[in-house]
């Protein structure tokens, strides 16, 4: 490079951050008129979300070292796009400034004055009763929309490595933002989110469904859900399931039952009932609760739940069924089939899954669980028998002996006949001695944390850390493709973690899956998440870095 490229291009960096520190600028200046309303607030949000993705996209760009990392060819493209983003915000500014000027609130201000001359005098003018957006709503929202189309064109113009960059701060960023208890910022970061980022505002509505749950405790001693607790998400009637007429008694603990209602096939999870008139009571209660939270759980992709069709009473009058349909483009014909099984069956002798497939479970699964502590729920009994595959319609070569490529990567979670939401501190504590016991299963018990098993004064609230042990374990094996229960079944809940490390971890976990894989699988077993902090959503945050975000590097 001669001396009149290496010139051309510094400034070329000079321009493009003048223009990146303009539109920051013009930012502020739109952030603070919409704070003269607050009829403005989804707005206000959308605008702020698009303000930490510009953010986000200056970092990524290395922008602030008056270094634009993009290629030579799209170079033009990036400027042309900034200086629209420029136009467009100095124009809408300028609107201010004219309305202002025609209300006799700013002055003489000249209404074409730039937006780096005038910007702090018109900020300055401002009135707090300015009720000019109220009367152009319409053109408020385009704007938002363009911006968002401006911040996606400057996103896809740098490389996959940045774009992905961006991708993983957004969503560390969202999941901070979901740390609120606020009833009111939950609603408007819902609202913000429709049509623009769908899965933050399913997310949004998890974690206010959640929020709704802490109110109706506080109001009733047996909260019920569709009483009007706060939340647009839990107002909608349930949907009862009649069972077929069947003498045989339900599979329950970790199992499923298949019907047919109406012509179609669908999954029953089953629960049993406690005997006691009060327990039951809150134990129906808590299941109404998550039968909400799976009605909404479908819009986040990445949480993976089944498709939830409603509950259904057994005629015994002891159980009561999650009920789930068959996800779409999945065989009718076929049984689902569990981890637990694909681990322990003649069929894992076969054709074995690739590393690739592996880690794409791995990944599949982490993102679940961070989905699902980010909403603000627990799920409690992570384990390979709550892992379900369904087949296509051409998947299964039945004499192959092995089943086909890609099942395991398109697993769905189950298992939430126990889940509740999240608690944090005293309250959780206060509450633990009243939760729901989770039923001992042969299945399922492996994979417990040692503290789910205490009883009595001395039981401790189930947190997300237990979740994240059972993950750990379950990884393990994904990793080395192998069941790693002991044969003795007189191993002691507390004995489980040391003998995982000294046989499986520490053994050939690195050779079959790598350092980073083993690495994270430790973190999960141990809890080393780092010390415990005091910011919103803090365990998810490490969750996302020490493990979501290291699995995802591993891939192939």
């Amino acid at each position: 490079m001669d001396a009149s490229d290496v010139l051309g291009a510094l400034s070329f960096g000079i321009q493009a951050l003048q223009l990146f520190g303009s539109c920051g600028k013009g930012y502020q200046a739109l952030l603070k008129a919409c704070e003269m309303d607050s009829d403005l607030s989804v707005l206000r949000c959308r605008l702020e979300i698009e303000i930490q993705r510009f953010r986000l996209w200056g970092e990524a760009s290395d922008i602030a070292d008056g270094n634009l990392d993009v290629s030579a060819r799209h170079a033009p493209v990036a400027m042309s796009t900034l200086q629209c983003l420029d136009r467009l915000i100095s124009d809408q500014i300028n609107k201010i400034a004219r309305y202002h000027a025609s209300s006799n609130q700013i002055g003489n201000s000249p209404p074409n004055r730039s937006l780096t001359d005038g910007l702090s005098s018109t900020l300055g003018s401002v009135s707090r009763h300015t009720r000019w957006v109220l009367s152009d709503r319409q053109r408020i929202e385009s704007t938002m929309n363009e911006i968002k189309a401006i911040n996606d064109s400057l996103v896809s113009l740098l490389g996959q490595s940045r774009q992905a960059e961006i991708a993983q701060s957004f969503r560390e960023l969202s999941i901070r933002v979901l740390g609120t208890n606020d009833p009111a910022k939950l609603e408007i970061l819902r609202l913000s989110a429709i049509g623009q980022y769908d899965e933050l505002s399913a997310l949004t509505a998890l974690k206010s469904l959640r929020v709704a749950m802490d109110m109706a405790d506080k109001s009733s001693d047996h909260p019920q859900p569709n009483q009007g607790v706060g939340s647009s998400m839990a107002d909608r009637p349930l949907v009862w399931i009649d069972l077929p007429l069947t003498g045989q008694m339900p599979a329950w603990g970790n199992s499923v039952d298949i019907y047919l209602v109406d012509r179609e096939r669908f999954i029953f999870e089953w629960v049993r009932l406690p005997g006691d008139l009060t327990s039951r009571s809150k134990s129906l209660s808590r299941i109404q609760w998550v039968a909400q939270f799976l009605e909404q759980s479908s819009k986040v992709p990445d949480l993976r739940s089944p498709r939830f069709s409603g509950l259904s009473m057994h005629p015994s009058q002891e159980y009561i069924a999650l009920v789930y349909r068959f996800p779409d483009g999945s065989s009718d014909d076929l049984d689902p089939v569990s981890l637990d099984h694909v681990l322990s069956s003649t069929h894992r002798h076969g054709t074995l899954p690739s590393l690739n497939d592996r880690l794409a479970l791995a990944v599949a699964l982490a993102r679940s669980l961070l989905s699902l502590h980010a909403s603000g729920w627990l799920h409690k009994s992570i384990c390979p028998a709550n892992i379900m595959f369904f087949y296509s319609g051409c998947d299964l070569d039945l004499g192959s002996g092995s089943y086909p490529p890609g099942l395991i990567t398109r697993p769905y979670l189950k298992g939430f006949v126990y889940s509740r939401r999240s608690e944090d501190g005293a309250s959780a504590q206060e509450n633990a001695a009243h939760s729901e016991s989770i039923e001992s299963s042969d299945a399922s018990d492996f994979y417990r944390h040692p503290s789910t098993f205490q009883t009595g004064a001395s039981r401790r609230a189930f947190k997300k850390s237990h979740d994240l042990y059972s993950f750990g374990i379950l990884l393990l094996e994904i990793g080395l493709w192998k069941r790693c229960k002991p044969d003795k079944d007189n191993l002691q809940p507390s004995e489980v973690r040391k003998m995982l490390c000294k046989t499986y971890l520490q053994g050939d976990l690195a050779y079959r899956a790598g350092t980073t894989y083993q690495e994270v699988v430790r973190t999960c077993l141990m809890g080393d998440f780092g010390d415990e902090k005091s910011e919103k959503n803090w365990l998810e945050i490490q969750f996302l870095k020490r493990a979501v975000q290291k699995l995802e590097s591993c891939r192939f």
